[in-house]
């Protein structure tokens, strides 16, 4: 994470009154890490979709535009950072193009962030008119988040194999000029699992899903020195098991961390310390083939069985282990364990800063998950469309019992007590 002292986000994306997605999810994050972030709400709803009902409103475009100027006007637009979400329209995303383009024209230092928010699991939940909106903007972004549908949708290619995925990180990285690409929420199917790696392929009887960074050589200075020159990009993944449940805003919790820790300086595993030496509490870096440690005091979910799954089956989702803090020692210092392997082992800032963030996600989602099981049954009953549909509260109950934890999870946050595992690099990934 770059020094956050004089550091500025500018963040676009939706706003609920109640709960935790969109900015909701972003903001307070951001906050705690030091940032001072500039807020600007895409939708004001009362709550998130996920409830079945929510009432609200969109800005448009001229609203949008009407925001900008005045913070042109009143010389108050000066972001060092980027990060744009859910944005309902192609008139609104046009206007939220049009200020990205200008702000790296004066700024071309700025890091931008852009999550291409559109849709999951093979389902479009924006009009495909912003399709084209979003490509254009692709080239503007220092990095971009994209689920596995969205990276489908934004390529037009269908992630069938490793031909295919190479094919679509190829597209980005060539085509549309993107730097750092990381893809969440990969589904680990047969063809993947089989090509994984050893390093990063996990436990056959357990349900995985997959995150993958790529960097490609213009991402920094050092990024090309272990990747052969044939390669587009140095490639990075983690499996991880499948926590099942709903949990909304996970997304936009992740993609806000993966901006705070995106540092365009740290290059390699040994720079990890000067990579979150902002973040002092940011505690353990170890490899991720290290054995899982014994849980920490932090609050961790009682050994029953999972929560019972929606058909809404969060796609990131990711299962760490917290690292216990030895009691002689303050949570405050940043411990590095490397073994030889993975200290020569090459880390891009891209794959650094989404090490950090998953590790943060997971730790949120524990806290979340732990409290939703203490809750009465009423509120941990499993999704059923005939129940939900005769008696609405159902629904509403449910979903307030799965939103996340932020506030109580802010020494989480800041790192205290948290475990990073460090992404492996995918050897062999070009070919």
């Amino acid at each position: 994470m770059a020094s956050a002292a004089a550091e500025r986000v500018l963040s676009i994306q939706s706003h609920v009154v109640y709960g935790y997605v969109g900015g909701k999810a972003a903001v307070f994050p951001l906050q705690c890490l030091g940032f001072d972030v500039d807020v600007v709400n895409t939708v004001h709803f009362s709550n998130h979709a996920g409830y079945g009902r929510a009432g609200g409103t969109k800005a448009g475009a001229a609203e949008l535009n009407a925001i900008f100027e005045s913070m042109d006007w009143n010389e108050l637009m000066a972001p060092t950072r980027l990060l744009t979400g859910y944005v309902p329209g192609a008139e609104g995303l046009s206007a939220v193009a049009g200020l990205a383009r200008k702000l790296k024209e004066e700024r071309p230092e700025i890091i931008y962030l852009l999550d291409p928010v559109m849709g999951d699991a093979g389902r479009l939940y924006v009009a495909a008119d912003v399709i084209p909106i979003y490509r254009e903007m692709l080239p503007l972004a220092t990095l971009i988040a994209p689920n596995w549908f969205e990276v489908e949708t934004l390529t037009q290619i269908q992630l069938k194999d490793l031909p295919s995925l190479q094919q679509a990180l190829k597209v980005l990285h060539e085509q549309y000029r993107v730097p750092n690409v990381v893809i969440t929420s990969i589904p680990l199917q047969q063809w993947l699992y089989d090509v994984l790696p050893p390093g990063i392929q996990p436990p056959a009887d357990e349900e995985h899903l997959l995150c993958i960074t790529s960097a490609s050589p213009s991402s920094s200075s050092s990024s090309s020195a272990s990747a052969p020159s044939s390669d587009i990009s140095t490639v990075h993944a983690l499996s991880v098991p499948l926590i099942q449940g709903y949990f909304s805003g996970v997304g936009d919790l992740f993609s806000a961390l993966l901006l705070a820790h995106f540092d365009p300086i740290a290059a390699t595993i040994g720079d990890a310390a000067a990579a979150a030496h902002e973040d002092p509490a940011s505690s353990l870096f170890a490899p991720s083939s290290a054995p899982s440690p014994a849980p920490s005091p932090s609050p961790s979910p009682p050994p029953s069985p999972p929560l019972p799954a929606s058909e809404e089956t969060l796609a990131l989702q990711i299962q760490l282990e917290p690292q216990p803090q030895p009691q002689h020692e303050p949570q405050t210092q940043l411990q590095l364990q490397l073994n030889h392997h993975h200290h020569r082992a090459h880390q891009t800032p891209v794959s650094l800063a989404a090490a950090h963030a998953l590790a943060k996600t997971h730790h949120v989602l524990l806290l979340t998950d732990a409290h939703a099981r203490t809750l009465p049954e009423p509120e941990r009953l499993p999704t059923d469309d005939e129940e939900d549909t005769a008696e609405p509260l159902r629904r509403t109950r449910r979903m307030k019992g799965r939103e996340l934890r932020l506030v109580q999870s802010l020494d989480v946050l800041r790192g205290q007590g948290v475990r990073v595992r460090a992404l492996n690099a995918w050897s062999g990934f070009w070919g």
